[in-house]
């Protein structure tokens, strides 16, 4: 009986594991933090986006960021975010191709 139920868990860690590595991830600057979403420069560094206004980082965003939802996982654990706060992002599916580009299939947000 102890076999099945061995196996079963470990098929199942495989499968997460691959799963998980599979996973895309981007690091960047938070720019503008939202209860739902993230707007996240990738080609920025902190003491660029600290030094804008609000008006010059919604025009760079534009440009340079895309938005994330914030996962349910983030949520339960209650994550803020702060502008020019650095953070990587784990997340699946499609990419929108607006401006900005929006990725809807967000798994994790880590700060660093």
């Amino acid at each position: 009986m102890k076999k099945p139920i061995i196996s079963l868990l470990i098929i199942v860690t495989a499968l997460f594991l691959i799963w998980f590595f599979n996973l895309r991830t981007t690091e960047g600057y938070v720019i503008s933090p939202a209860d739902s979403s993230i707007l996240v420069a990738e080609s920025a560094s902190a003491p660029e986006i600290k030094a804008k206004t609000q008006s010059e980082l919604d025009e760079f965003y534009l440009f340079e960021g895309s938005s994330y939802d914030i996962p349910a996982l983030n949520k339960f654990i209650k994550s803020e975010y702060k502008t020019g706060q650095k953070v990587k992002i784990y997340w699946h599916g499609s990419v929108m191709e607006s401006a900005p580009s929006q990725i809807k299939g967000t798994f994790l947000i880590i700060k660093k």
